[in-house]
């Protein structure tokens, strides 16, 4: 009796710490998107809005995604190149609710 109570415990444990953990269910994901629009908030790193468009394999639509302060130049001419121009964006970010966007490339 006392195994299965510990045990129990220790299941309820775990889902609680889980559901807890920073950046729970906001695994990272890859997308097609559009740039509508890129800048930056006071001492923040640069951030860019983006939308998926169609036949990308995740879905979001005009989030806020912050760029990695080592990348953040490249990031932001590769964003400003797809606004500019009609290009995508093949990106990974942290979720599709916002985060950290780590990965970026320009498509047709």
């Amino acid at each position: 009796m006392m195994k299965k109570k510990f045990l129990g415990l220790l299941v309820v444990g775990f889902i609680l710490f889980n559901l807890a953990a920073p950046g729970t269910g906001n695994a990272a994901v890859w997308a097609w998107t559009n740039c509508e629009q890129i800048g930056q908030a006071t001492g923040a790193n640069p951030m860019v809005y983006l939308t998926t468009i169609a036949g990308s394999p995740t879905t979001f639509t005009q989030v806020w995604f912050t760029l990695p302060a080592d990348k953040a130049n490249q990031m932001m001419a590769m964003a400003m190149t797809a606004q500019s121009s009609g290009l995508h964006l093949w990106v990974q970010v942290d979720g599709i609710t916002g985060g950290n966007l780590t990965t970026m490339n320009l498509t047709n």
